[in-house]
Protein backbone atom coordinates (compact mmCIF):
# COMPACT_ATOMS: atom_id res chain seq x y z
CA UNK A 1 0.00 0.00 0.00
CA UNK A 2 1.28 3.42 -0.77
CA UNK A 3 1.71 6.10 1.70
CA UNK A 4 -0.41 9.23 0.89
CA UNK A 5 2.16 11.73 1.25
CA UNK A 6 3.04 15.45 0.57
CA UNK A 7 3.68 15.07 -2.99
CA UNK A 8 1.31 12.32 -3.73
CA UNK A 9 -1.52 14.40 -2.55
CA UNK A 10 0.36 17.54 -4.53
CA UNK A 11 0.00 15.06 -7.58
CA UNK A 12 -3.39 13.93 -7.63
CA UNK A 13 -4.52 17.88 -6.53
CA UNK A 14 -2.92 18.93 -9.93
CA UNK A 15 -4.49 15.69 -11.96
CA UNK A 16 -8.02 16.54 -10.68
CA UNK A 17 -7.38 19.96 -11.79
CA UNK A 18 -6.57 19.61 -15.13
CA UNK A 19 -9.35 17.50 -15.38
CA UNK A 20 -11.89 19.78 -14.22
CA UNK A 21 -10.14 22.08 -17.05
CA UNK A 22 -10.00 19.23 -20.09
CA UNK A 23 -14.28 19.25 -19.27
CA UNK A 24 -14.59 23.08 -19.63
CA UNK A 25 -12.69 23.04 -23.34
CA UNK A 26 -15.10 22.62 -26.71
CA UNK A 27 -14.80 19.76 -29.07
CA UNK A 28 -12.75 19.79 -31.55
CA UNK A 29 -15.79 19.91 -34.18
CA UNK A 30 -15.45 20.80 -38.06
CA UNK A 31 -18.82 21.14 -38.50
CA UNK A 32 -20.45 22.80 -35.65
CA UNK A 33 -17.10 24.51 -34.12
CA UNK A 34 -17.70 23.26 -30.71
CA UNK A 35 -20.86 25.25 -30.41
CA UNK A 36 -23.19 22.19 -29.84
CA UNK A 37 -21.19 21.04 -26.69
CA UNK A 38 -19.66 18.37 -25.83
CA UNK A 39 -16.58 17.11 -24.36
CA UNK A 40 -13.26 17.08 -26.27
CA UNK A 41 -12.11 13.79 -27.11
CA UNK A 42 -14.56 11.50 -28.08
CA UNK A 43 -15.22 13.30 -31.47
CA UNK A 44 -15.95 11.00 -34.48
CA UNK A 45 -14.30 10.78 -37.97
CA UNK A 46 -16.68 10.70 -40.77
CA UNK A 47 -15.03 10.75 -44.30
CA UNK A 48 -12.00 12.60 -43.36
CA UNK A 49 -14.46 15.25 -41.02
CA UNK A 50 -14.08 15.66 -37.17
CA UNK A 51 -17.75 15.52 -36.18
CA UNK A 52 -18.53 15.58 -32.48
CA UNK A 53 -21.56 13.43 -31.31
CA UNK A 54 -24.38 16.21 -31.73
CA UNK A 55 -23.44 16.61 -35.63
CA UNK A 56 -23.06 13.06 -36.21
CA UNK A 57 -26.26 11.71 -34.78
CA UNK A 58 -28.68 14.50 -36.67
CA UNK A 59 -26.39 14.23 -39.84
CA UNK A 60 -25.11 17.50 -39.93
CA UNK A 61 -21.61 15.77 -40.75
CA UNK A 62 -22.61 13.62 -43.38
CA UNK A 63 -24.39 16.61 -45.10
CA UNK A 64 -21.09 18.26 -44.66
CA UNK A 65 -19.23 16.00 -45.99
CA UNK A 66 -21.29 15.38 -48.88
CA UNK A 67 -20.92 19.07 -50.03
CA UNK A 68 -17.44 19.40 -49.17
CA UNK A 69 -17.43 16.42 -51.74
CA UNK A 70 -19.53 17.56 -54.57
CA UNK A 71 -17.76 20.79 -54.48
CA UNK A 72 -14.13 19.42 -55.10
CA UNK A 73 -15.31 17.36 -57.73
CA UNK A 74 -16.53 20.52 -59.60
Amino acid sequence: MRLRTANNKRRARAKRAFLRYWMTLKDNCQVCLGEKGGVRGNENRIRGLVACDYCHADGSARRMADAIASAASA
